[in-house]
């Protein structure tokens, strides 16, 4: 054979051609590319080069530089060797990691040279893409980056970055978006921006919450700190360094055409303003005092008010209001009480701001009892005074942060009055007089103890008897007839009768008038011969020095900058009056404004009340049948042109307006508010329109209620109708029971029965449809036929046409529904795009968003069931069954179990993360994290938790117990029970644990293994064993049976070694080592117990493994008990039950030298007869032989007869083999050969020979 592979290969060699040193190998006899040393050509066939493994590849002993081969196995191609590494050939690569400048690393995925460098490889989620993006990042998650250096220093999370160097230098800002060249390029640490454009936001570093749109927008000019903008445009707030701005410009300009404050409720435009084409802002600003007016064409235009102009009542003005006979005067004063009747009075911004009941207050400064919701009778002047205040009753509180406290509390029964007077104090029934923070005030009582204490130079501690006078104070005085107490207060009095009081500070100081009353700080500190005058407040009626008959009560009341003589004026209130040059006028009012809002002339008997004017009480002055258009008939009350005109009976009518309750003559107990409100009304009872044209068209009906424009204006005949609201029920002519509050609420119902919508154009479509309720703007608009439906929320159910007996509540619940019936949306978004699906219940935000025609499904649970479209599916926990589209008949439990299923039908999954990036079908998953990462795996079931927590695509599992089958990732039809059991396998098929920690070491991929018992391992293929390394007996009733049928075997021979294998076994006695087998088996067995060791102390006996593979290697026996171990965490094993083979076939090869030699004994015993007679002889002579590996075996026969002879006798037996044997070479001397046509043959002989005097005899 060697010499035709020799031919073979000199045959090839001739064919090839050599030319000038040039090799080309072809079957056409081209020559050579003058280039190349080897030129190969074909067209039928190609080059193959050594084909190898990986351990093939490296052990390669010494490679020369450039040599190649074709790997076959991990990442299959052809490999180079470049002088120190094997590089790979290929024309694209297969994974980002195959990649010199990619890899992926966690859950991280970055390409480009140092992208991710410092990565630590946890679940980050980042993806980098281009050359040092996201270069200093180690722990933060979930970024994006894309571009040169983009997010290049970021530590932090929630960052996305896209251009060159976009993010450069963000550390520690969350939640930025960067998209552009250089975007947001300084920021370091502010959070929350959005950057969109070349340089937008470039040098902004610390500043959040911006939002900037468009080339340079928010760029700046040095390094600064903005926050809360808005720029969109080109080069929009381009040097804007300001903070809560909005710019909408196209150019670098300061004045933009758009320019907004938010932190001010600011907007302005810096243009002409078009509004719907019909109104024409004018460019310039007004002067103070100036109003806008319209030419009736759209143009506006800046105008001063007439004489004639300004508002009728305190709820014209945006800083007024009045509701439950309570007034409050100034922006956001009052702004949380509850309209009902609780009498206050608020002057003041936000006066009174949070009171909700309290009844009886009376508040007047810059937030004055800003925080009283529920107290009562409290009397607080003064700015911030009482100020934390919430539950306290019966306080008097005068003077700045009178009573103020940095904490909530509820004081009652306290006066305080002067500038911070009891300021922190949070006691009951206190008196604080003083002017100052201070706990010893000037004048401090206690109401409960009846005690009274002056801090000053005289102390009152207990009760006074006997007369004391105020002379006896060093800061009090009485002068003849007056009486003053202060420090220089009287202090210029010439002494004379004149019946001055005067109380506070350089009160009265230089007066020599007579009956003049000063109460306050510097209180009329400058009169001298006034006369007749009250001054009452700090400074209050300063300068006047020879005013007579003035009354000014309020801090700085009647003040002037310039001495005046101005007499019989009447200021009252914080700054009355100030700086006003007048006689004989009256101010109420509590600031400086010289239009107050109550303002008099005594000397003409006139009143201008600058605000909206009410009477609560019995008017005796002029009356209504004294007004031109105004009626008073027998208890009803018409005022308006023709209002009530056809009424007049005694029918306890009100009719306010141009030709309201126009035709009533029966009607009783009506009130119309408006032109043509009940207009056409003949007969009913109980019937309320307010507003213009409100329930215009009815001619007879009862206990009808229409508040707003146009309300129930088309209703005929409906009854018990409640609409308030603009054009609310505005088309209704039959319908009843219904009540529609909100602008255009039921705006199109005719018939409608029972309907109740509260909010903007609630049910605005509604025509037929009965029994429904809509709670919120736009709920139910688009309703026409549906009935029995509950919508609460913004646009709930707003596109609902005829579905019915559905239930949304929450903002855009249930949004698209247009048929669907008897589906129930609560929370934001859930169900949004529901159009037919019906029998869904969906609960928590974005709940079933997606879904539109899907049936019968649960979810509960934020996002649970969000893009789902299909039937019957269960989720329950938020984000539960999240991804599912069209997967049926799905259950899912907890947060994000099968969070990411799409697909796959007829799962169930029951804990947190259970089956979260499942897409297949038929899976159940019960404990925590189960199947969680399960992707295409089918009919698994996992029950405990973690329990197959890493499957991927196996299939067919069973796991019950905590962590079970935990790391199995592509594993089929396994079965585990118990904890941790086939905790370590990953890709094994077909294997079956019971026990804890029973199954595969770590590392092992094992197919069709049992593992039967606490912490067992199996660690190679085809292997089961039962019972832990501490069992001392396994056993059972019967033994064990082994298949042994001959229809199951095949190669049966006969070649077993029998006394020579058996005479090389060493029978042992020994004790066994449990923790040395747990460190081989890899078992984890870290608990204590009394039984634990009771193996070590049984003595075994048996065989030791590796002799006995040795006695069967030198006996050339491949035996079958001997199990070597595959890995190291697999120990060598015996089993016992093989050597009954062996020993059978020893018994068998001694019964056979006994036989040989009990024939020997009776053979070798010829008759002989004395040769030297006539006397003959035949013998006998046999044995066994085994022919070489070349099928030739020679025979000695010791004491054969060397004459005499003439003939042999030859039978040759073939043992143990199909065979033949043949005498090759018939005896000579003493021996002779036999052949057989197989070696290693046995052969049994026996060889008879018989002499010529026997032949003769014959």
């Amino acid at each position: 054979m060697k010499k035709h592979c020799f031919l073979l290969i000199l045959s090839f060699l001739l064919t090839a051609s050599v030319y000038s040193q040039s090799v080309a190998i072809n079957t056409t006899g081209a020559k050579p590319d003058e280039s190349a040393m080897l030129d190969i050509s074909s067209t039928v066939g190609g080059l193959l080069i050594p084909r190898v493994t990986v351990l093939q590849r490296n052990a390669i002993g010494s490679p020369a530089t450039g040599l190649l081969v074709y790997q076959t196995n991990g990442v299959t191609g052809f490999y180079v060797y470049n002088g120190s590494n094997w590089d790979l050939i290929w024309a694209g690569s297969p994974s980002i990691d195959a990649l010199s400048d990619g890899r992926v690393i966690g859950s991280s995925v970055y390409l480009g040279s140092s992208a991710g460098v410092l990565d630590d490889g946890t679940n980050n989620y980042n993806v980098g893409v281009g050359t040092q993006v996201l270069n200093q990042n180690i722990e933060g998650f979930f970024n994006v980056a894309a571009g040169h250096q983009a997010l290049y220093n970021n530590t932090q999370s929630w960052n996305t970055a896209i251009g060159y160097q976009s993010l450069y230098n963000n550390q520690i800002g969350k939640y930025n978006t960067g998209l552009g060249f250089r975007s947001g390029y300084f920021n370091s640490s502010g959070s929350y921006n959005t950057s969109i454009g070349y340089g937008s936001n470039l040098y902004n570093e610390t500043g959040s919450n911006n939002t900037i749109i468009g080339y340079q927008a928010g760029y700046g000019t040095a390094l600064h700190n903005k926050s809360g903008n808005v720029f969109l445009g080109y080069q929009a707030g381009y040097s804007e360094t300001g903070s809560n701005k909005l710019y909408i410009e196209n150019s670098n300009s300061n004045s933009p055409l758009i320019y907004g404050e938010f932190n001010n409720d600011l907007l302005r435009v810096n243009g002409t303003l078009h509004i719907g084409n019909a109104y024409h802002f004018p460019l310039s600003d007004g002067t103070s005092g100036q109003v806008l007016s319209t030419d009736g064409s759209g143009a506006l235009a800046w105008s001063t008010l007439g004489s004639g102009g300004g508002i009728t009542q305190l709820n014209d003005l945006t800083d007024a209001k009045t509701g439950g006979n309570s007034v409050f005067l100034g922006s956001d004063s009052g702004g949380a009480d509850d309209a009902s009747d609780n009498r206050n009075s608020a002057l003041g911004i936000a006066s009174l701001y949070s009171n909700t009941t309290g009844l009886y207050n009376s508040a007047m400064g810059y937030r004055a009892s800003y925080h009283n919701t529920t107290g009562n009778y409290n009397i607080i002047h003064g700015p911030f005074a009482d100020y934390r205040n919430q539950g306290g009753s019966r306080n008097v509180m005068i003077g700045y942060q009178a009573g103020y406290s940095s904490a909530n509390h509820s004081k009652s029964g306290n006066i305080r009055i002067g500038y911070q007077a009891g300021l922190g104090d949070t006691t009951d029934n206190k008196l604080y007089i003083e002017n100052t923070i201070s706990s010893t005030p000037l004048i401090w009582g206690d109401f409960d103890a009846d005690s009274v204490r002056i801090n000053g130079d005289l102390v009152v501690t207990g009760k006074l008897s006997g007369n004391f006078g105020i002379d006896d104070l060093n800061d009090g005085r009485a002068i003849s007839s007056s009486v003053f107490l202060g420090d220089e207060a009287g202090g210029n009095d010439d002494g004379t009768d004149n019946k001055n009081t005067a109380v506070g500070y350089q009160t009265l100081k230089d007066a020599t008038g007579e009956l003049n009353i000063a109460f306050g700080y510097q209180a009329a500190q400058e009169m001298t011969t006034g006369n007749y005058n009250i001054a009452i407040g700090a400074s209050a009626n300063g300068n006047n020095l020879g005013g007579e008959k003035n009354v000014i009560i309020g801090n700085n009341a009647g003040f002037r900058f310039s001495d005046h003589n101005n007499s019989g004026n009447i200021f009252i209130g914080y700054s009355a009056g100030f700086n006003t040059d007048a006689n004989n006028k009256l101010f109420i009012e509590n600031s400086s404004s010289s239009t107050p809002l109550i303002w008099g002339d005594f000397e003409k008997d006139s009143v201008v009340i600058n605000g909206d004017f009410g009477i609560t009480g019995e008017w005796t002055g002029l009356g209504l049948d004294d007004l031109w258009n105004g009626r008073y008939n027998y208890g009803s009350v018409f005022l308006g042109r023709t209002a009530g005109e056809n009424d007049y009976g005694a029918n306890y009518n009100v009719g306010v307006g141009d030709s309201s309750m126009y035709a009533n003559i029966d009607g009783w107990y009506c009130v119309a508010v408006g032109k043509n409100a009940l207009y056409k009304l003949t007969s009913g009872l109980g019937n309320t329109a307010i507003g213009d044209r409100s329930i215009m068209k009815m001619t007879s009906g009862s206990y009808i209620t229409g508040i707003g424009y146009a309300a129930l204006h088309n209703n005929t005949i409906g009854e018990e109708n409640t609409a308030v609201g603009s054009l609310a029920l505005f088309a209704n002519t039959t319908g009843d029971n219904n009540t529609a509050i909100g602008y255009e609420s039921l705006h199109e119902n005719k018939s409608g029965n029972s309907n109740s919508a509260f909010g903007r154009r609630s049910l605005h479509d509604n025509t037929t449809g009965h029994s429904n309720v809509a709670f919120g703007s736009e709920t139910l608009s688009k309703n026409t036929l549906g009935k029995s439906n509950t919508a609460v929320g913004t646009f709930s159910m707003f596109w609902n046409n005829s579905g019915n007996e559905n239930t949304g509540i929450g903002h855009f619940s249930l949004l698209n529904n247009d048929s669907g019936i008897q589906n129930t949306a609560i929370g934001d978004s859930t169900l949004l795009k529901n159009t037919i699906g019906s029998n869904n219940t969906a609960l928590g935000t974005n709940a079933l968003q997606e879904n539109v025609a899907g049936n019968t499904n649960t979810a509960i649970g934020s996002y649970a069931l969000h893009k789902n479209t299909v039937s019957q599916n269960i989720a329950v926990g938020d984000s539960a069954l999240f991804s599912n589209t069209t997967g049926l008949e799905n259950t899912a439990v907890g947060s994000n179990a099968l969070s990411s299923n799409q697909s796959g039908n007829y799962n169930t999954a029951l804990g947190f993360k259970t089956l979260l990036t499942n897409t297949a079908s038929s899976n159940t998953a019960v404990g925590s994290f189960a199947l969680l990462k399960n992707t295409t795996g089918e009919d698994n079931a996992a029950l405990g938790d973690q329990a197959m927590q890493r499957n991927t695509i196996g299939d067919n599992n069973v796991a019950f117990g905590t962590r079970a089958l935990l790391y199995n990732k592509e594993g089929n039809e396994n079965t585990a029970i118990g904890s941790d059991a086939l905790g370590n396998n990953e890709y094994g098929d077909y294997n079956t644990a019971i026990g804890t920690y029973a199954g595969n070491g770590p590392g092992f991929i094992v197919n069709n293994s049992i593992a039967l018992g606490h912490g067992v391992a199996v660690n190679t293929n085809n292997r089961a064993e039962i019972g832990n390394t501490s069992m001392t007996w396994i056993g059972g009733q019967v033994t064990w049976s082994t298949f042994s049928d001959a229809r199951m075997k095949e190669n049966i021979k006969e070649d077993v070694s029998g006394l020579d294998f058996i005479m090389k076994l060493r029978p042992v006695s020994y004790h066994v080592k449990k923790d040395g087998i747990d460190r081989i088996l890899g078992v984890r067995d870290d608990r204590d117990y009394p039984e634990k060791y009771d193996i070590e102390k049984v003595k075994q006996t048996g065989f030791v493994a590796q002799e006995v593979e040795q006695a069967a290697l030198e006996s050339g026996y491949n035996f079958s008990g001997v199990r070597k171990p595959e890995n190291e965490n697999t120990p060598y094993s015996l089993s016992y039950a093989q050597f009954v083979v062996p020993l059978v076939k020893a018994v068998q090869e001694q019964q056979e030298e006994i036989e040989e030699l009990k024939q020997q004994i009776i053979t070798s015993t010829a008759t002989k007869e004395d040769q030297s007679g006539s006397q003959g002889s035949m013998n006998t002579y046999n044995g066994n032989v085994i022919s070489d590996s070349s099928g030739y075996a020679e025979v000695h026969i010791p004491g054969i007869p060397d004459s005499g002879q003439i003939e042999y006798r030859y039978q040759l037996t073939v043992i143990g083999d199909f065979a033949q044997a043949i005498i090759s070479k018939e005896i000579s001397g003493n021996q002779f050969e036999i052949r057989t046509d197989k070696p290693n043959v046995k052969v049994s002989w026996q060889v008879m020979g018989e002499w010529s005097d026997v032949k003769d005899k014959k």
